[in-house]
């Protein structure tokens, strides 16, 4: 990371040699994306094209988590019982949240005096992303 605002996930991504792929197939769908491990052993994170950018970047940060945390993303929802489902879901969401809200520039962003409109935005999130971000951390 360069330290500049917002971070770039797909950057991020790109440093593990993972690329980015959008997929037209996903739209219309309830999918934001995924993440999958080629034949040859290459991951790949696949994104809704159709969703706004937020999305798209917390999409990318959620699934590079899967992807450096446990491989986990490259399994459909039926190959792991439900309730490790739902603690991979959380682990990426945190990874996402953390990578593209680090706690100390959202704390000091905050004691600017920043509200959460202007937060969203400098951290290229949605209002809501922001929102849990700043419960997560007690800012609110």
């Amino acid at each position: 990371w360069d330290g500049t605002l917002p971070i770039d996930p797909a950057k991020v991504a790109k440093c593990y040699d993972i690329d980015i792929i959008k997929d037209e197939s996903l739209v219309g769908g309830t999918n934001s994306g995924r993440c999958v491990i080629t034949d040859e052993g290459s991951k790949i994170i696949i994104v809704n094209p159709s969703d706004s950018l937020s999305r798209q970047r917390f999409t990318v940060a959620h699934e590079l988590g899967h992807a450096l945390l446990h491989d986990e993303g490259v399994h459909p929802r039926s190959d792991v019982r439900l309730t490790k489902y739902k603690r991979l879901e959380a682990e990426a969401n945190k990874f996402a949240a953390a990578l593209l809200m680090p706690s100390e520039h959202v704390t000091i962003a905050v004691d600017l005096g920043k509200n959460l409109e202007e937060l969203a935005a400098l951290f290229g999130v949605s209002q809501t992303a922001m929102r849990i971000r700043l419960e997560t951390l007690g800012l609110i």
